[in-house]
């Protein structure tokens, strides 16, 4: 089979066991840690997992939490034969802590957005920081590990 393909499977099958425990275990203790402190933050008023901006409220769902794109990083990092375990597991870790953070600002800016011009422009922040992202994990997981794999092209990954 073509490695191509058996890169896909494996990038699939990982990211939809993955995305599917984000859905089912219980991330409402994070949830709310990071309705409340962005909350205080931008000085609003929150409930559980609801952040309100005057009339309009915003929930932080388990993908506004940062795993959305964890679980992309994690799923192309361990779909690739190339590198080994160790550094795998590295480049995950710190790739874990990189989005989280970087998550916890985009959210931020996104309620920002809300508060500076209202809710349809922190729908339209919300997807364009969101896409961004992605793309990001991708570029720096690419060419960091390009660099820790000494491997020239895509194809010597898999």
């Amino acid at each position: 089979m073509d490695k191509r393909v058996v890169f896909l499977l494996k990038f699939f099958a990982i990211f939809s066991v993955l995305h599917y425990l984000l859905l089912v275990v219980n991330l409402r203790p994070m949830q709310e840690f990071i309705a409340k402190s962005q909350a205080m933050l931008l000085n609003l008023t929150y409930d559980g997992t609801l952040v309100r901006i005057g009339s309009e409220t915003f929930e932080i769902t388990p993908s506004c939490t940062g795993l959305v794109s964890s679980i992309i990083l994690a799923a192309i990092v361990f779909s690739l034969k190339k590198p080994g375990l160790k550094s795998k597991t590295a480049t995950l870790a710190i790739g874990v802590i990189f989005l989280l953070a970087a998550n916890y600002v985009r959210v931020y800016f996104v309620l920002l957005s809300a508060i500076a011009f209202g809710g349809r422009a922190a729908e339209a922040v919300h997807i364009i920081t969101w896409f961004l992202t992605a793309a990001l994990v991708i570029v720096v997981w690419y060419y960091g590990t390009k660099r820790i794999a000494k491997v020239k092209e895509f194809n010597d990954f898999l």
